[in-house]
C-alpha cells in the first residue's frame, strides 16, 4: 500500500471517528494526511469510497478472527453453545480495542 494511501486512511479514520462522516471534510482529511485532494480521488474515488475503505480496513481483520474462533469451536466437536458463539463474535472486537488502547498509551 502506498504511503499516501495509508496516510489518507489514517487521517480519515481519526476524523471520521471524532467528527462523523458528514463532519469530516476532505480538506481536513487531506491536511491531516499531508496530501492533496486529487490523491483522495486517485486512490478512492471520493469521500464515500474512502469511508468504505476505512471501515473495511478495520472490519475485515475482525471478521477473519471471528471466523477463526468459530473454526476452533467447531474443531472441538459437537455443536457450539451460545456462549461460545457470542465469545467468538465479541472477543475479536475486545482484542482490537485493547490493542488500540495500548497504542495510545
Amino acid at each position: 500500500m502506498s504511503d499516501t494511501r495509508t496516510h489518507l486512511l489514517d487521517a480519515a479514520e481519526a476524523l471520521f471517528a471524532s467528527r462523523g462522516l458528514e463532519g469530516a471534510s476532505l480538506r481536513a482529511i487531506t491536511s491531516g494526511a499531508e496530501a492533496n485532494l486529487a490523491a483522495v480521488h486517485y486512490h478512492f474515488g471520493g469521500k464515500e469510497a474512502l469511508f468504505s475503505a476505512v471501515v473495511k480496513r478495520r472490519v475485515g481483520p475482525i471478521n477473519a478472527e471471528r471466523l477463526r474462533y468459530m473454526d476452533l469451536l467447531e474443531a472441538e466437536g459437537g455443536e457450539p453453545d451460545v456462549a461460545g458463539i457470542v465469545r467468538a463474535f465479541v472477543r475479536p472486537v475486545l482484542e482490537f480495542l485493547h490493542l488500540s488502547e495500548d497504542r495510545r498509551q
